[in-house]
């Protein structure tokens, strides 16, 4: 990374991959989803939206804060888990500005 740290008002990202690509259902996605909110409700984790990505193995998590060393361990240790187990690949985006999207307890997958 030549150009350094990212800009603090910028969403910045982590990911991590599986060798298990496994595309998710729509009730997959929902007991995922569920799964994620739940733990991060329960650690206090400012979630904003848990999406799937154009391919059905992406999952992205929206963080509504600005990425810390300290938040980024709690993320790890409490959200990878649930979403990780899916085996599918889990990207995390820090955005302070981004708008909270509740789960509502219904797929978040519109056909």
């Amino acid at each position: 990374m030549a150009e350094g740290l990212p800009q603090n008002d910028a969403p910045t990202e982590s990911a991590t991959s599986v060798n298990n690509t496994h595309e998710l259902t729509d009730d997959e996605f929902w007991a995922l989803s569920e799964g994620v909110y739940n733990a991060a409700l329960e650690q206090e984790i400012p979630v904003a939206e848990v999406t799937l990505g154009p391919e059905r193995w992406q999952i992205e998590i929206v963080i509504r804060a600005e990425r810390s060393d300290e938040l980024a361990q709690e993320v790890d240790a409490h959200l990878r888990p649930p979403a990780s187990e899916w085996g599918s690949e889990v990207t995390f985006t820090y955005d302070p500005e981004a708008e909270n999207v509740p789960f509502v307890g219904k797929s978040p997958i519109e056909e």
